[in-house]
This record gives C-alpha cells, sequence and structure tokens, in this order.
C-alpha cells in the first residue's frame, strides 16, 4: 500500500514538473520533419539498426533463439558434430570434457547469456539514445534533452513502480495510472518520459525480483495467471464458509465498511458525493478524481464480480485505502463546513477519532481484527469473520506453554506451525496436528482452526482473547 501509493504519488508530482517546465517553451518539432531533413542512406541506417536492436532485445528477453542456438551448437561440439572450427574451440576450451557431463556446459552458456543480457540492453538503449539526440534533434532530442534535466522525479517513480511490482504483481497498475496522469497532463509530449519511465521501472523489477532472472517475460507472465487464479480458500464470511473463488459479490463492500470505523465510513460515503459534485461542476478537480475512481474501482470491481479471489478479508485489496481515505478527506472538508463553535468542532475531531483510538488500545496487538459497531464490535464478529487468520495471537499462547509444558514435552499445533515455532523452547517438539497421533501433552490452536475438535480428552488450560473475541486457545491436561 505505501509502496503503490509514493509510486502515484511521485509519479504525479513529475508530471506537475515536466508539464510546467515546458509551459512557456517551444514545442519541439514533429519527428516527420526531422525525418524527412535526412539523406536516403541515413534513413536506411536508422531503420536496419531499429530492427537490428529491436530484434535483439526481443530475442534477449522474450524469444531466447539465440541461446538455443548456442545451446545446440555446444551439445554438437560436446559430440563433435559441429563445424570443424567449432569443434576445435570446444576441444581447446573444454579440454576434460569426457569427464563433464553437457549439461554443466549448458548451465555456464545459460549464465553467460544471463550476464549479457544487462550489458546488452544498455548499449542498445544507449544506441538509441544518441542517435535520437544526433538525428532528430529538434523534436526527439529536445524532448530527451529536456528529461534529462527533470529526470530525478521521473526516475524516482519509475524506480518506485518497479518496486511496487516486485511486492506485488500489482504494480504495473501504479505505473498505468501515473501513465494517465502524464497524457492527461502532456498530451503527445508524454510519449518519451513515460518510455524512459516505464524502462526504469522494468530494469528495477528485473533486478529486485529474482525469480524473473531465468525467464523474465514468462515467470512474470506465470505470477499474473497465479494472482488471478489463486489456489482456493475456505473463507468465513457473515457466518458461512465459502470458496474464495466463489465469494458473494458483497464480500468487498462489506467487509470495508465493518473493518473501518464508522466516522471513517460516514466520511467517505459524503466525501463520495461531494466527488460527484465537483466531477461535474469543477473541471479542474476532474483528472484527480478520475484516477481515484480508478485507483479504488478497477481493483474493487474485480472482486465484486469475481475476476480475482481474495481470502483473509481485504488483505490483498489494502492499497485501494489511499483514495478511499481521500474521498474521506473530501467528506471531512464539506462537514467543516458547517458552522459551529469552536469548541464544538474540537469535540467532534475527538468524537471521529475515538473509536479507532479506543480500538487500538483494546485490541492490541491485535488491532487488524478490529471490526465495528455494524456487526456487534469484534465480539459480535468473532465465529462470523475471520479474525486472527495470521494466528499472531501464538505468540501470546507460546508464553503460557513455554512456562508450563514439561521438559521434551509435544505440542500438536493446528494450522500455523511457523508462527509457534519462533517462540517456543529449544526443548520443546513442535508438530502440525493430524488425525491418529497419539495426544500431546498440549495442543495449540488459533480461532482460524477447529478449536472444539482438537484434543476433545484434553481440556482448555489458557485462552488469548479480546473481549469475546476468542483468537487462540491452549488445551492441556485438567486440574
Amino acid at each position: 500500500m505505501v509502496s503503490f501509493l509514493a509510486s502515484v504519488v511521485v509519479g504525479w508530482a513529475a508530471a506537475d514538473r515536466l508539464m510546467n517546465k515546458g509551459s512557456g517553451e517551444r514545442p519541439p518539432a514533429r519527428m516527420a520533419d526531422d525525418w524527412r531533413a535526412l539523406s536516403g542512406r541515413t534513413r536506411l541506417v536508422i531503420a536496419l539498426g531499429g530492427v537490428a536492436g529491436g530484434a535483439l532485445l526481443l530475442d534477449l528477453w522474450v524469444v531466447h533463439g539465440l541461446l538455443r542456438l548456442g545451446e545446440s551448437v555446444v551439445r554438437s561440439a560436446y559430440q563433435g558434430e559441429s563445424w570443424s572450427l567449432v569443434n576445435r574451440v570446444f576441444e581447446r576450451v573444454a579440454t576434460d570434457a569426457y569427464k563433464t557431463p553437457v549439461s554443466l556446459y549448458i548451465g555456464k552458456l545459460d549464465r553467460a547469456a544471463f550476464w549479457f543480457r544487462l550489458p546488452a540492453t544498455a548499449v542498445v538503449l544507449a544506441g538509441a539514445w544518441w542517435g535520437a539526440l544526433a538525428w532528430f534533434p529538434q523534436s526527439a532530442g529536445r524532448r530527451l534533452r529536456r528529461l534529462s534535466s527533470d529526470w530525478g522525479l521521473l526516475a524516482l517513480a519509475g524506480f518506485l513502480i518497479g518496486a511496487t511490482t516486485s511486492i506485488r504483481i500489482v504494480g504495473p497498475f501504479a505505473g498505468g495510472l501515473v501513465v494517465l496522469i502524464l497524457l492527461a497532463k502532456l498530451g503527445r509530449r508524454s510519449i518519451i518520459p513515460a518510455t524512459a519511465m516505464g524502462l526504469i521501472a522494468v530494469l528495477t523489477t528485473y533486478l529486485t525480483w529474482p525469480v524473473l532472472w531465468g525467464d523474465p517475460v514468462g515467470q512474470f507472465l506465470a505470477h499474473i495467471g497465479q494472482t488471478t487464479e489463486f489456489t482456493s480458500f475456505s473463507v468465513l464470511y457473515a457466518g458461512s464458509h465459502y470458496e474464495s473463488t466463489n465469494l458473494p459479490w458483497h464480500y468487498l463492500p462489506w467487509l470495508l465498511m465493518i473493518q473501518l470505523t464508522l466516522p471513517a465510513v460516514a466520511a467517505v460515503v459524503a466525501g463520495f458525493g461531494q466527488a460527484i459534485r465537483r466531477g461535474l461542476t469543477h473541471r479542474p478537480d476532474r483528472l484527480g478524481l478520475v484516477v481515484i475512481a480508478l485507483w479504488a474501482g478497477v481493483p474493487a470491481a474485480a472482486v465484486v464480480f469475481g475476476w480475482v479471489s481474495v481470502y483473509n478479508n481485504f488483505r490483498h485489496e489494502l492499497f485501494i485505502m489511499p483514495p478511499l481515505f481521500v474521498l474521506a478527506g473530501m467528506g471531512l472538508q464539506w462537514a467543516s463546513q458547517v458552522p459551529l463553535q469552536r469548541y464544538l468542532k474540537i469535540a467532534l475531531v475527538a468524537l471521529l477519532i475515538l473509536p479507532g483510538l479506543a480500538g487500538i488500545i483494546r485490541l492490541h496487538p491485535y488491532e487488524y481484527i478490529y471490526c465495528n459497531a455494524l456487526v456487534g464490535g469484534t465480539g459480535g464478529a468473532a465465529g462470523r469473520y475471520e479474525m486472527d487468520y495470521w494466528c499472531t495471537s501464538y505468540r501470546e499462547a507460546m508464553t503460557y506453554i513455554d512456562e508450563h509444558a514439561p521438559l521434551g514435552g509435544e505440542v500438536a499445533v493446528t494450522g500455523a506451525l511457523t508462527n509457534a515455532t519462533p517462540f517456543a523452547r529449544p526443548d520443546l517438539k513442535l508438530y502440525l496436528d493430524r488425525p491418529g497421533k497419539t495426544t500431546p501433552d498440549l495442543g495449540l490452536a488459533c480461532e482460524r482452526g477447529d478449536v472444539s475438535r482438537l484434543f476433545p480428552s484434553l481440556e482448555d488450560v489458557f485462552v488469548v482473547h479480546r473481549g469475546a473475541a476468542v483468537l487462540a486457545v491452549v488445551k492441556g491436561p485438567g486440574g
């Protein structure tokens, strides 16, 4: 959420700077004018160079035809069946090839291709930059020189978009919003800034996401598919269990209504009305309102219409919180225009922040289980909605277990074993509860598991709770 927000804000600032920078300057000429001024031979060189450079980049990053050809040549040379010159070179390089499987040589070639990819790409892009300055000085050259003087914010925006993509595959959506802003503010002048920003974003994603290093495009597309086709999970919602791939349409809207404080919900609703009014009557606000609508609306629509599956409440949609709070700010701005005495305004602000502050104090360190009065608070939501779905309460439960478990005792854990293990005494043996296991010394379950099923012969000896909401249960011998 933070990285997504930073990407959009910095990208917007970069667009503003570029727009203001070029507002008083003579617009660059068209590229067609520079092209007509070139000789026929120069045009041919540019066309051939562009095709060759584009084909090389396409092959290095997508097709991998040269790599496959190289692998074929290495296999043939290993068998002594390649061209005579290649065979002689291979024999000199691999003097003991008969002792080594061919797969090791193929692996070395793959690593060499990997390290060749980045400098080759840099050379092609540097050549394209130089060519634009030399052959298109009044059109692309002027734009590039202007861009280079203001590269800082744009480069930072590209870096943030790339980093966001490495964190969550939704990062390109932030890039799309920034490109929309650039188009709205710069028009056709946005082509070069948007391209430069995109290249920086792609490079950052590649460098910071190691899974892409072998097959960047293939792995990226595969992860997009994984994001839209999650493995199905059982989701507790409104007292019923649903498959995460078949949630009711109101799943996300209702969870937003019950997990934000009531003042925040009221402020968002009021702000939504104000956004519609200002969009219809105030033209300068329209771009911002469109960005906010797309930022929150597109991901929400993907969940509402079942295009993407989610689980664990709305944690996969956290990045839509900033535009919702922008709407809340618009609602509060509208409410602040009501004439009130100063002390009444102070009292109103206190009432607005009190539910959230009280929830933080009451639920710490499990603030993420908060639910408001629409469902009877956290206690009313317990057993009807997902609460401590990460089983973070295992840390508190393990404090009790460490104090009371016998030396070398066995502890059966349901669900998130990895959330309990770091806090266990070194001598304890923790294992995942499975049917047929013998009764352990102690059992541990979080509210996400079936607490009632866990070892009926054992009694509840310790409970982690916040109010009426039970988060974790430790079971052991009675008495």
